[in-house]
């Protein structure tokens, strides 16, 4: 049995065992639950009729009310750091083995159950090499990673090197690697979408913002009925224009508990989608005053996003936020850090995925 840096040592490539040093020491950090998207264009609500306040109150919903939310869709990684290969120009380029997975839940009877559950393994290198060599490189990879100790059905894919966006190899492996996951949960939203589970009346709830979905105009039908919730966003982008410009930071730290802001227009490419804050606490609940923790960023698509005048109906959000609300609380200080800013389901469906992911000690076994 032959780990896959020798097998690739043995195929002439030149390749190094991980040293245990990353830039930054966490170069890759899960963004699906953060808004790195554009913000907003201006102070002038969607909403249709239009909200006359900047904090509007929700009401708690009815026991007796059905749970709006239905279905919960979460992608995570956890990307081992597999050494480095040199290229023929003599550069040292990075090596990735990623664990992706996407899971999907349904509520029922009060209860959550897993639906389905998709994951891949996948080495992740440098494409600065011949179209042969890189053929080359997959199969010996591919083959040692299947007949290791510990055997592991493993993926390959290349990451660009030298764009004309200059990123970083380690920026453009982590692009290529999230890229990976939110395709896979794209095929997953499609798939739901074409059987006719997710409605109006059962929506979807994704972890993370729906701009991260770089090819989403492409599937838009599919997601007419999913809602995305970010966790974290960031806190220095300008709300409105003019004398009513503010700072997302400063708009929400007055927000009260129970409360949310008006629908506001986000650009994504061609299209518009209707975001809005939602306070699920307040400041005085929460330990990390500096942090937005206790405030969620929600998404939507208004009925014709690729229109000149997109509206959302102020009905629809407010019942939104208030079904989301009522998944609030999953889990304490003492137990995670974002606990202000989790949402039930979502959080277990989170749990579930990181569950089933290797430790890094059983991926470094197939090296």
């Amino acid at each position: 049995m032959t780990g896959i840096l020798d097998a690739l040592r043995d195929d002439k490539f030149e390749c190094f065992g991980p040293t245990g040093v990353t830039e930054n020491n966490e170069p890759f950090s899960s963004s699906s639950d953060s808004d790195s998207g554009p913000s907003p264009l201006g102070f002038r609500s969607m909403e249709e009729p239009c909200p006359k306040r900047q904090y509007i109150h929700l009401e708690r919903i009815s026991d007796m009310d059905p749970m709006l939310f239905r279905y919960f869709l979460d992608g995570s990684e956890r990307v081992t750091d597999a050494g480095f290969v040199i290229d023929p120009r003599r550069r040292h380029l990075p090596l990735f083995i990623a664990q992706i997975g996407v899971a999907t839940t349904y509520l029922k009877d009060g209860s959550l159950e897993l639906l389905h559950y998709d994951s891949r393994n996948i080495l992740f290198f440098p494409d600065s090499f011949s179209p042969e060599d890189l053929d080359a490189a997959a199969r010996v990879a591919c083959e040692a990673a299947r007949t290791s100790k510990l055997p592991l059905d493993l993926g390959f894919e290349r990451y660009p090197v030298g764009g004309i966006d200059h990123s970083s190899p380690m920026e453009s492996a982590r692009a290529r690697i999230l890229a990976s996951m939110h395709k896979l949960e794209i095929d997953r939203i499609s798939r739901l979408a074409k059987k006719g589970d997710v409605t109006r009346d059962a929506l979807l709830l994704i972890d993370g913002s729906l701009a991260f979905y770089g090819d989403i105009d492409r599937h838009l039908k599919s997601f007419e009925n999913v809602v995305g919730v970010a966790k974290s966003f960031q806190l220095y982008r300008n709300l409105g224009k003019g004398k009513n410009l503010r700072h997302v930071g400063t708009f929400i730290s007055q927000m009260p508990c129970e409360h949310r802001s008006p629908a506001y227009c986000t650009k994504h490419r061609n299209l518009n989608i209707a975001s809005w804050y939602l306070r699920l606490y307040s400041p005085n609940q929460i330990a990390s005053l500096g942090h937005p923790s206790g405030v969620v960023k929600v998404e939507v698509f208004p009925e014709q996003p690729a229109g000149p005048s997109p509206k959302v109906a102020t009905a629809r959000c407010e019942r939104i936020s208030q079904h989301l609300l009522a998944l609030r609380a999953p889990t304490t200080p003492s137990t995670d850090s974002r606990w202000a800013s989790h949402l039930y389901p979502v959080h277990l469906t989170e749990r579930y995925i990181k569950s089933r992911f290797r430790s890094d000690f059983t991926i470094k076994a197939c090296l």
